[in-house]
């Protein structure tokens, strides 16, 4: 039955969860579950901060649910299932240190004031793993293109995939 079922290994769902890709990556591996296909894609982070919450109105919109996760200085969770919920419980939780939003941003964005993207944690050892051959179906997932703010896209989603294409194999050269 192995031979015939794998998961998904999505970069953008597991660096929302704050987990680290390439442990995560060896446990399936040590657990001898298959991988049959990889999503390379990244989700927004920044720290929780009044710049940031406000930076993040701008990527509020009706198509897609946007969840968020949060990471308290405690180690704290905290989960909304959508990002104007959160928005509207923005101060309330002093503890909280992160957050990510399940927000497709383009693997090349490397932030616009106070957010960043996941992108960070596709590493160079991340790509390492990819390049041993355990999985050759690689699919990069932005499809949020025609719902991201103008100064994340750049306006033509061809030469946005194109960008995220030549991103993709520069790393799995082995070029950062």
């Amino acid at each position: 039955m192995r031979r015939h079922l794998g998961i998904c290994f999505d970069t953008c769902h597991l660096a929302l969860a704050f987990e680290d890709l390439v442990e995560s990556w060896r446990a399936y591996r040590g657990a001898g579950i298959r991988i049959s296909k990889v999503q390379l894609s990244a989700a927004l982070h920044t720290e929780s901060s009044p710049e940031s919450w406000e930076a993040l109105k701008r990527f509020v919109e009706p198509v897609y649910l946007h969840q968020v996760k949060g990471l308290g200085r405690s180690g704290a969770r905290f989960a909304w299932f959508d990002l104007p919920d959160a928005l509207s419980e923005f101060p309330s939780f002093p503890d909280l240190e992160y957050l990510r939003v399940h927000f497709h941003v383009p693997l090349f964005f490397l932030g616009s004031g106070p957010l960043q993207s996941t992108s960070a944690e596709l590493t160079p050892e991340f790509f390492q793993e990819l390049r041993t051959g355990v999985c050759s179906h690689l699919e990069i997932e932005t499809y949020t293109f025609h719902v991201l703010p103008s100064d994340v896209y750049p306006g033509d989603v061809v030469r946005s995939l194109t960008r995220e294409y030549a991103w993709v194999l520069q790393r799995l050269e082995g070029r950062p």
